[in-house]
């Protein structure tokens, strides 16, 4: 867990880099590495790939993230979808997401920049008027205050604000990793968990 931290912390002290050219290069590179990890069952070799991804997930998006939030979420979805492949804990993959939500959030403190206000005020009326269930939702996150207080809780405790329970995974990533890996016990644990606590969601919700 504290190697996510520590990861997470590292890149955030980085200045911000790239154009929007540089960083759409290194999203096919991202997704060209992890079609070679689907391609492959061995464990190593997965994991040495999920390292690459992780690295690559934490230096790409390093201007602000206003102007990129849905290029931001692809990555996301990509590099959690490899995590399930992996066959890694589920903590391991709790904390991953955790520090790339907490990335997000801590950004724009760390590059000295306050939210433009006019993408927040988008975004917000966008929000309201469609409802959104992006985990990665800027909206929440715009205000400085709020900005901050994440970021410091951040640093003290390691943890995030933003709860597991607003984490989404798609069918399609679940089949995916299942049909992947269908002999790794991690894996079928850590999805059956998943695809249980979504059901008693729904059932929650219906009442």
């Amino acid at each position: 867990s504290s190697f996510f931290l520590q990861a997470t912390l590292l890149s955030v002290t980085c200045q911000p880099k790239g154009t929007f050219t540089q960083i759409h290069a290194e999203t096919q590179t991202l997704k060209e590495i992890a079609n070679t990890s689907f391609r492959g069952k061995d464990y190593l070799a997965s994991h040495n790939t999920y390292t690459q991804c992780l690295s690559l997930s934490l230096s790409i998006p390093r201007l602000s993230l206003s102007p990129f939030p849905e290029h931001f979420s692809s990555y996301f979805n990509l590099v959690v979808a490899l995590l399930l492949n992996k066959g890694l804990c589920e903590w391991r993959m709790k904390a991953f997401s955790e520090s790339l939500i907490s990335l997000r959030a801590v950004l724009h403190l760390c590059e000295g920049e306050t939210a433009d206000m006019t993408c927040q005020k988008e975004t917000k009326a966008k929000d309201e008027k469609e409802g959104s269930d992006d985990p990665l939702s800027l909206t929440a996150l715009y205000h400085p205050t709020i900005i901050t207080h994440r970021a410091k809780a951040h640093y003290r405790m390691g943890m995030v604000y933003l709860s597991m329970e607003n984490f989404r995974y798609s069918k399609q990533q679940l089949s995916l990793s299942l049909s992947l890996s269908p002999n790794d016990q991690n894996t079928k644990n850590a999805l059956k968990k998943v695809v249980a606590e979504e059901e008693k969601k729904k059932q929650r919700e219906k009442k």
